[in-house]
């Protein structure tokens, strides 16, 4: 017999998610999914291991009350103020559910993660994307339609790393009232700056989720909490299932919570590697912008020969095939061993990749180590860029898109529409989905 049970609409017009490929063996450097590089301090290990062996049985608590009341305590913030969720994803979820309707609209930054797209195809809203390779992040706000339900902003954002600043979230919030502005802060720990300062001021229509997943190390597990007016709250509440967050989650997440002091030193170790992989990779020739997150984004060759030269020698970083972003990869910060691989890699394909390059402007190929990365950006800063380079330098990169290269796309014409112009909304396709990322 055939299938014949209708389905939903909103869901018929949401691709499938296609997970990327899981490469297995220990030589394998995993650098494509933003996790956490170190494991969890030990007393998280302890505290997993003590629930598993006597609580598994049992329901959780359907409140994540312990873990809710902790938070609420370190943040200053009343406990109906917190949610806890699995993960960072679900709360996101859960507010487009209880929000979205059909026909309305939902906004987002774009490039982003392909998940807020997601939620709003989910409930048969549109999405609207508001791009920002034309613009600064804050200035995009502006040319945002008015009539949006809901705002998403991953910051800082995924795959480049910008951020947007507090002040331009907080005028977009206060201009369009009516509109929720749900802020995933993911990767705030790499940041050092966060949107907080709105939910102490009692800013109504603002929302921010945070994830255990990244600075906390705790992917596997799931978990995640929002913080926001007690109404957003409720709201959310209403949308979630009874017992959403296992006991496991629960006992790690308080565990974790009680070791800030790890999350911070953590956070700040793998800040430092990524400032000192991202002038490390920069010296070989490639165009890297500044990140605010646990990764960086690579541009200066072709993305395909790169990805695939990666990965045949173990190493898996992120490749986009939307084309805003289809001319870089995504790499993830992981140990400083797996970092100086992942260099060892780029330097032994460096001869065989095409790059774009300008005859105008020479480097100095330079050695730094990543056990000396602010010593070495510190003095990097203050060589003089009009000093001979040695002959065996390579040439930095122009900074512009790599028209001569066949990236595999047939994607449109990439200029840019003039601010205040309308932009056509593209339509979603298979290969937003290939690997959603999920914080």
């Amino acid at each position: 017999m055939d299938w014949s049970v209708p389905l939903n609409p909103a869901v018929a017009r949401v691709p499938e998610w296609i997970p990327s490929e899981r490469l297995q063996g220990a030589d394998v450097v995993p650098l494509h999914r933003n996790e956490n590089p170190y494991p969890p301090p030990a007393e998280v290990v302890v505290a997993v291991q003590k629930a598993t062996a006597r609580m598994v049985r049992l329901f959780p608590d359907p409140e994540s009350s312990e873990l809710r009341e902790a938070i609420a305590r370190t943040l200053a913030v009343r406990e109906d103020q917190v949610l806890v969720g699995a993960g960072s994803t679900e709360l996101q979820g859960l507010a487009a559910q209880a929000f979205l309707a059909p026909g309305d609209r939902a906004g987002f930054p774009w490039p982003t993660t392909p998940y807020f797209e997601h939620l709003a195809l989910m409930q048969g809203a549109e999405p609207v994307r508001l791009p920002w390779l034309d613009s600064s992040p804050e200035e995009a706000l502006l040319d945002a339609p008015p009539d949006l339900k809901v705002l998403f902003l991953c910051n800082p954002n995924t795959p480049l790393g910008e951020s947007i600043e507090t002040y331009a979230i907080s005028d977009f919030a206060h201009s369009h009232p009516r509109t929720l502005v749900v802020i995933d802060e993911a990767y705030e720990a790499f940041r050092g700056a966060n949107a907080m300062k709105l939910v102490e001021e009692g800013m109504p229509n603002v929302l921010i989720v945070r994830s255990f997943s990244k600075a906390h190390a705790l992917a596997g597990l799931r978990l995640g909490y929002a913080i926001g007016h007690p109404e957003a709250i409720r709201a959310l509440r209403r949308a979630k299932s009874p017992y959403n967050v296992d006991v496991v989650a629960q006992s790690a997440g308080l565990a974790a919570w009680r070791n800030p002091g790890w999350v911070a030193q953590t956070a700040q170790r793998i800040r430092d590697t990524r400032e000192s992989v991202r002038l490390e990779v920069q010296m070989r020739g490639f165009d890297v912008p500044s990140s605010d997150g646990n990764f960086f984004f690579l541009r200066g060759t072709d993305t395909f020969r790169l990805y695939q030269g990666l990965r045949e020698r173990g190493i898996i970083v992120r490749r986009y095939d939307e084309f805003e972003v289809r001319d870089g990869v995504r790499v993830s910060i992981g140990t400083d061993e797996q970092m100086n691989q992942f260099l060892a890699a780029i330097d032994s394909m460096l001869t065989s990749l095409p790059m774009r390059r300008s005859s105008s402007t020479m480097i100095k190929k330079l050695n730094f180590s990543l056990d000396a990365a602010a010593p070495a950006a510190a003095a990097a800063d203050d060589e003089d860029e009009d000093a001979p380079a040695p002959a065996d330098a390579p040439e930095r990169l122009d900074d512009s898109l790599f028209e001569e290269f066949d990236m595999g796309s047939s994607a449109p014409d990439a200029k840019a529409a003039p601010r205040g112009a309308e932009r056509p909304q593209p339509k979603p396709n298979d290969s937003l989905f290939d690997e959603i990322d999920l914080h």
